[in-house]
């Protein structure tokens, strides 16, 4: 019985030299990262393709808007606990998805609105508060920098409000 469990476990993993997409969607995200990151960096100097870049981060994102992340615990037909794993919440996704390019994006107004419409996109794809919030929380990351330098002169550079 045990080599046969054993047996089929092994045929419902999927093993291989690299990681890939599908098996670690966190690693096609960092891919999509890293590329806007060196596309906008002074040696590259290509903002077209950190925007391009950016619609498919975004286009992905909004795909995963419309599902429901995994189970952290997946429990038997009798109910007992039989695997905990490690899970993301809509959060972790998003934060891995902008907070470097955000850090990176510090006075390179191009990518800066590129970031703020693929942000503003997968906005429209929105199903639950959790994830209304963490997509606010990255507008605001790059809001207030922004709203900051504008206070000194008195004038309110815009309004956010939640839909």
């Amino acid at each position: 019985m045990h080599a046969e469990l054993q047996e089929r476990v092994c045929r419902m993993i999927a093993t291989g030299s690299r990681r890939t997409a599908s098996q670690d969607p966190g690693f096609a995200i960092r891919h999509l990262v890293e590329m806007v990151v060196r596309a906008s960096s002074p040696g590259v100097n290509d903002p077209y393709t950190a925007a391009a870049v950016l619609a498919q981060l975004s286009a992905g994102l909004a795909h995963l808007m419309k599902r429901a992340l995994p189970q952290s615990f997946i429990t038997g037909a009798d109910g007992r606990l039989r695997i905990a794993v490690p899970s993301s919440t809509y959060a972790t996704v998003i934060g891995a998805a902008f907070n470097l390019i955000r850090q990176d994006a510090a006075g390179k107004s191009f990518v800066i609105l590129h970031l703020i419409e693929a942000i503003l996109r997968i906005a429209d794809h929105v199903r639950l508060p959790e994830q209304c919030d963490a997509l606010g929380v990255s507008l605001m990351q790059l809001w207030t920098p922004l709203t900051a330098s504008t206070s000194s002169t008195g004038g309110q550079f815009w309004r956010v409000r939640r839909r």
